[in-house]
């Protein structure tokens, strides 16, 4: 009777100290999250933190903004901000030539016969080499520290690089190059009426 009665005074000691370390678990979660939270540039930060996109539409240029929160140190700081602006400089690219790709697609299939997975899976594997080829031309062009400590960094990418990265390709044909020139201010132009949409 003692041996049974000890092993619930044992069980019920372990399941008091798993709910007492599920409790700490979630209150550590819950700061942790308060930590992360996002707080909203002040009023002096440039029109590009505020918006967080280029300020100037008019300027043939996709940007990415990268934002290092809660970090002392300067320089990591600094390489936080820059990676992050240049991944979304990357997925604003990314977005920018899939357009290119759909309207190359479309008007090939039209007019010369894109009519076959073989012809555009090539037309895919050629944009993806011309993605790797132009993405190095992105340049990170100012950094701007917040009140708050945070770091935020502008990369942009040119659209006269992009245009001299396709006249310059080795895998694309004259027909390719003409066609993508053509359609690239369109593209653009179409990118940045969604992302002004969304701002």
């Amino acid at each position: 009777m003692k041996k049974k009665s000890l092993v619930n005074e044992v069980s019920a000691v372990m399941g008091a100290l798993m709910l007492l370390a599920f409790v700490v678990a979630l209150g550590g979660c819950a700061h942790q999250g308060g930590n992360l939270s996002m707080k909203a540039p002040d009023e002096k930060s440039p029109q590009w933190v505020r918006a967080m996109a280029c300020a100037d539409p008019s300027h043939q240029v996709l940007c990415g903004v990268g934002i290092a929160q809660g970090i002392d140190n300067l320089a990591l700081a600094q390489d936080t901000a820059d990676a992050r602006a240049e991944s979304k400089l990357a997925e604003q690219f990314k977005v920018y030539v899939a357009r290119l790709e759909k309207d190359y697609m479309e008007n090939a299939g039209a007019g010369q016969g894109m009519d076959t997975r073989q012809d555009e899976q090539m037309v895919t594997d050629t944009m993806k080499s011309f993605v790797k080829e132009t993405l190095p031309g992105a340049t990170i062009v100012e950094h701007y520290r917040g009140t708050d400590g945070t770091l935020y960094a502008k990369c942009v990418l040119d659209m006269a690089v992009i245009k001299k990265t396709l006249s310059d390709s080795r895998a694309m044909s004259p027909e390719m190059k003409k066609a993508l020139q053509k359609d690239a201010d369109k593209a653009f132009e179409e990118l940045n009426r969604e992302e002004s949409s969304h701002r």
